[in-house]
Order: structure tokens, then C-alpha cells, then sequence
């Protein structure tokens, strides 16, 4: 019987309505992430500028501490260099130069004392821990120099000759020489007190001092104010231009030629900037100091990854945060859709279950119309249907079919001998047995009246049932002489109750024989009977509904 029309349009109502619910939980949840990215995107802003105020008072700190300790480092060695400069004998010496370089003529008394002014130099060197000390005249001839110094280079020699004049001291460009990195300053020398007043006093020869600066530069620029972040720091100079050198950059322990440094680090250096490094091509934040009185600066350099790396981590888990708060107003969502849903169909379960009952109702009424037509026309069959109905639900019972299948058994049972209702009377009341012809006529008969069942609105189950009643296990039955499993279960019980109700009821042809005779025949015939099925109609003849189905078949025969 196939389902009513309001049950299946429910159905189709219930998939649109899932369907619905998940459309809404899924916009629920969409919106919901975006509502959430709003306080991420925020958050994430303020998270990337704290990071860039935390790097840029890191890089404050760490450069301008740089470069104010190089700076103090530089002028203590401009003081000792004064020293020197100041020495009266190093004046009159120059002075005296100064008149040679006039047209004059040098005091013997003076030139028998370069020797001693030399190893004074030399002295005052060793003293002091420099590189070198060279008096050069106002045309670059070196007066005296420390007996120690390394020969003077023409770069040297031309700086000192185009610093002749000036009164202020100059520092010269970091540089490295085969024993490191040195630092060069040039100071003026003035003539001795006496030759006229303090302010009057005219410059006339120039020291050169040299300074070894291996250890001092790696200590700035190689330490790590903030370990495990990952930084460096360079001082950049102005290079040569004549050899094609812009800047240089000075690592911790040598001077290296470099490109000219990208854009944006000409300025004070109050800025992070992401750039290129000056050492390399990859991107950094940058930062630059700019010392007063010198021409060198100050790079601090930090891998992007100190910005990067924590601001990622923290976008990751705003995005995780907003992408949980999505999943839990969907989830909250679908919670409500699913119990709005399991309602509607706990609704719609009783709803068919009555209407399934109803249904069945209706069905047995009709089926006991028939029944009666049938037992009207052929008085053996009197009670049989009913009787095999109770017999096949507690067989049915027994073997764990359901209770759906037992209600399917039990309208198979009461329709079963509606195939019988066409026959002849004179077959069906015959005192004889059939011959062939006869059994023939019979099975045109009954084929014929199942071919009208499938008219019936019935489940297909049912159908098959009434159908399948004739067949046997070993194939012999008909309509369709089917074998072994393709027979299912359910008609399997029927045909066996079938046979046993007509073995217990008298024929005009054999007699009735006992419950256990009958249970003995099919047990002595395996190949035909599934024996399954015959031991659970044994255990239900044994109980007290089975033994009042045995009374019942026997008082329908009497």
C-alpha cells in the first residue's frame, strides 16, 4: 500500500526545511567571522605599531648608545693626540720647518735633536697604544714620525698637505692596513707660545695620529644589547669617489666597499625603515644614527622576521578566535535547527505510526471481507487464514523479525488463500487426488489469482509473500520455481505455515495428522523446508498461543 500523500509531501517539507536550517547556520556563521575579523583587524593594528615602538626603542637605545660610545672613544683619542701636537719641542720643530719651507735655514742645534724627538714619538706611541705618529710640513714632508709607524701612504700624505691651514682637528675615514682596521685624525700644530699671542699663533706643520681601531669597533658593533634578537649594526662612512666608492661600510672587523645605502636612510634616523640591508639584498628594519662632528654613521638592522614572525603568530590566533566564535554561533545554530528538527519529526513519526496503524486497520477489515468470501465458497479453508496469521507473527516473533515485518506476515497470512477462491469447486472438494492434468489446471489457477494481487494496494512485501507461497527451497515450487535464498525469509514462513495449518485440517482425499507429524515431515525434508524456520514454528507450537492455534485448527475441522 503505498504511503498517503500528506506523509510523503511531509517528508519533502522536512528535506527543504534541513536544508534551510543548514543555509542558515552557515550564514550565521559567515556573518558572525566577520563580525569577529572587525576586533582582529583593530587588535592587529595596534599589536604591528607596538611592535614597531617596542623595535624602535630597542634600536634608540642600542644605536645611540653605539655611537656615543665610538664618539667618546674618538675624542679621547683626539685629547691624546693634542698632547702631543702641544709639545713645546714638537712646536719649535715645526716652526723651524716653517722657515726651511720659507727659504730659511734650520738650527743646527734643532736638527741634531730629530733623532731624540723621533724615538719621543716612538715613545709616545708605545705609550699609548697607537699604530703610528707623523709631523708633516705644510708641503707634505714628513718632519719626524715614531720609529715604529708603518711607511706612509700618498692618501695620507695628500690628506695631511690639503689640511695645512686649518685650525680645527679632523677625523679621517675608518680604513684597514694588513694588521686591521685603524682610525686616522689630523691636528694642527702651532708654533711655540712665544712667537706670538695664543689667538695669533699660526698652524705650521700637521700631526697625523693613527689609531688601531680592530678591538673597539668589533666590541660597538658586534655586541648584542638584546640577545636572541636578531640584529646587526654597521658604520657607514663616506668612501672615495675617485675609486667609484660612495660609502663604506665598516663590519666588526674589517672596512668593506658597498653600494650606496638605499633611500630613505639619508635621514636623522627617528624611523624604523624596511629596506634593503646594506650588507646584502635582503629586506630589514633599519635604523640610523647620525653623530655630531663626524662623517661616519651609525646602522642599526633588525631581521623583518622580529616584526613578522609574533605579529603572524598573533594574526593566526585572532583568525582561529573568530573562525571559533564562527563555528559556535553555527554550531548554536544547527543545535536549534536539529532540535526544531527531531520535534518535527518525532511529530511526524507518531503521526504516520497512527496513520500506519490506521492503515493496517482498514486493510485487516477489508481482508476479512475477503476471507469470508473465500471460506463462504470453500468451507475447508474455514479458519485457515486466520489461523496461519497467529501461527506465521509467532513464528515470525521468534526468529527477531521486526515488528513491521510480523504486521506484513500477518496481511500475507489472511490474503494467502485469495489465490484459491477462483479454483473449481469440484477440484478443490475431490475425494481423489489430482491426477496431472488436474494439478496443472490447479497451478494455472492459483497463478492466475496471485497475478491479481499485484492490483492490490499492498507493500511490496506483502505482495512478494502471497506470491512466493507456493515455492519450495529445492526449486520445485512454482509460479517461478525459485530456490534457497532467493526465496526471502518472509515467504519462507508463510509457505511453511501454509502446509502445516492444511496438514492439521481434513481433506476429502487424506486425513489430518498431528502438530509433531507434520513438524517430523518437514524436518525429514531439509531441501525443501528451511529448517530455521521450522524450529522456531516447533518452539512456538510448545508455548500457550501456539497450543490454542493446534485447538483452533482443530476445532475449524470439526
Amino acid at each position: 500500500m503505498a504511503e498517503p500523500e500528506d506523509i510523503t509531501d511531509s517528508k519533502k517539507d522536512d528535506r527543504l526545511g534541513w536544508r534551510r536550517y543548514v543555509t542558515l547556520a552557515l550564514l550565521a556563521g559567515v556573518l558572525a567571522f566577520l563580525v569577529a575579523l572587525a576586533p582582529v583587524y583593530y587588535s592587529l593594528r595596534e599589536f604591528r605599531s607596538d611592535l614597531i615602538r617596542d623595535l624602535r626603542v630597542r634600536a634608540q637605545i642600542t644605536s645611540h648608545g653605539k655611537s656615543d660610545t665610538l664618539s667618546t672613544w674618538i675624542r679621547s683619542k683626539i685629547d691624546l693626540g693634542g698632547q702631543l701636537s702641544d709639545n713645546p719641542f714638537v712646536q719649535l720643530l715645526a716652526a723651524e720647518y716653517s722657515q726651511v719651507t720659507d727659504g730659511g735655514r734650520v738650527q743646527a742645534a734643532l736638527a741634531e735633536q730629530l733623532p731624540y724627538i723621533n724615538r719621543a714619538f716612538d715613545r709616545f706611541v708605545e705609550q699609548n697604544g697607537l699604530r703610528g705618529a707623523y709631523l708633516f710640513s705644510s708641503d707634505g714632508v714628513a718632519i719626524a714620525s715614531a720609529i715604529s709607524s708603518p711607511l706612509i701612504t700618498e692618501n695620507l700624505r695628500d690628506a695631511a698637505r690639503q689640511f695645512t691651514g686649518r685650525r680645527e682637528t679632523r677625523v679621517l675615514n675608518f680604513r684597514t692596513d694588513k694588521e686591521g682596521t685603524v682610525l686616522d685624525f689630523l691636528t694642527p700644530v702651532y708654533g711655540p707660545q712665544f712667537i706670538a699671542s695664543a689667538e695669533g699663533r699660526p698652524v705650521k706643520a700637521v700631526l697625523l695620529v693613527t689609531v688601531p681601531a680592530d678591538d673597539i669597533v668589533g666590541e660597538i658593533l658586534s655586541s648584542q644589547s638584546y640577545p636572541g634578537l636578531e640584529q646587526s649594526t654597521y658604520l657607514l662612512q663616506r668612501g672615495d669617489p675617485a675609486a667609484g666608492r660612495q660609502q663604506e661600510r665598516v663590519g666588526p672587523t674589517s672596512v668593506d666597499a658597498v653600494e650606496n645605502i638605499r633611500a630613505g636612510t639619508q635621514g636623522a634616523g627617528e624611523n624604523i625603515l624596511r629596506i634593503g640591508s646594506v650588507a646584502s639584498q635582503t629586506i630589514v628594519y633599519s635604523y640610523l644614527v647620525v653623530p655630531e662632528n663626524f662623517q661616519w654613521r651609525i646602522v642599526f638592522e633588525a631581521n623583518t622576521d622580529i616584526i613578522e614572525v609574533p605579529f603572524l603568530r598573533y594574526l593566526y590566533t585572532g583568525l582561529a578566535l573568530a573562525g571559533l566564535f564562527s563555528l559556535l554561533i553555527f554550531s548554536a545554530t544547527m543545535t536549534l535547527g536539529w532540535r526544531d528538527r527531531v520535534n518535527h519529526i518525532d511529530a511526524l513519526s507518531k503521526e504516520f505510526r497512527r496513520l500506519q496503524a490506521l492503515k493496517d486497520k482498514m486493510i485487516n477489515n477489508s481482508l476479512q471481507v475477503l476471507i469470508k468470501a473465500v471460506e463462504q465458497r470453500h468451507q475447508n479453508l474455514s479458519g485457515h487464514s486466520m489461523n496461519l496469521a497467529r501461527l506465521t507473527k509467532g513464528t515470525a516473533a521468534g526468529l527477531g523479525l521486526s515488528s513491521r515485518q510480523q504486521s506484513e506476515l500477518e496481511q500475507a497470512s489472511l490474503l494467502s488463500q485469495i489465490c484459491k477462491s477462483d479454483l473449481p469447486k469440484e477440484i478443490f472438494d475431490s475425494s481423489e487426488r489430482l491426477d496431472k492434468e488436474q494439478k496443472q489446471l490447479l497451478r494455472t489457477c492459483i497463478a492466475e489469482s496471485l497475478s491479481n494481487v499485484a492490483a492490490l494496494d499492498l507493500d511490496d512485501a506483502v505482495r512478494q509473500a502471497i506470491k512466493q507461497i507456493f515455492e519450495r527451497l529445492d526449486g520445485s515450487g512454482f509460479p517461478n520455481g525459485l530456490k534457497g535464498d532467493h526465496i526471502p525469509l518472509v515467504s519462507r514462513i508463510l509457505s511453511t505455515g501454509d502446509v502445516f495449518v492444511a496438514r492439521l485440517s481434513p481433506r476429502a482425499y487424506r486425513e489430518t495428522i498431528t502438530a509433531q507429524e507434520c513438524l517430523k515431515v518437514f524436518r525429514t525434508n531439509p531441501d525443501r523446508y528451511d529448517q530455521a524456520v521450522v524450529e522456531a514454528l516447533a518452539t512456538f507450537i510448545d508455548t500457550g498461543e501456539g497450543q490454542a492455534v493446534i485447538s483452533d485448527i482443530a476445532s475449524a475441522a470439526a
